[in-house]
């Protein structure tokens, strides 16, 4: 009679195996905030697998992260070179639209 109800089983109880472990990681990388989810939630635990998968996740959520302040910093730079570059072939004269950009010999 001192039985105990049975326990429910926690979500994503062990880690991840096959292709359930590909997918969380494509999910990690494609939703950077998942993959921080997923990397803190499987960090904490005490399994060395769990740790290992929490870890990847991470990874991947970051170097995401990291991706898009790159391709950013070069879109930028990009956009700013061809906005820029008129100014270079502007005449240097008298006539020329924006005398205040270029010193007067």
């Amino acid at each position: 009679m001192n039985e105990q109800p049975p326990q429910p089983q926690p979500f994503l109880s062990a880690p991840p195996e096959g292709g359930n472990r590909t997918l969380l990681l494509i999910v990690s990388f494609i939703i950077p905030i998942a993959g921080v989810i997923l990397g803190i939630m499987f960090m904490t635990r005490a399994d060395e697998a769990s740790q290992k998968f929490g870890r990847q996740a991470l990874i991947a959520s970051l170097s995401c992260m990291g991706l898009f302040c790159l391709c950013f910093v070069c879109y930028f730079v990009f956009i700013m070179s061809f906005s820029l570059a008129p100014l270079f072939f502007l005449p240097t004269d008298t006539s020329s639209l924006l005398p205040f950009l270029f010193s007067a010999a």
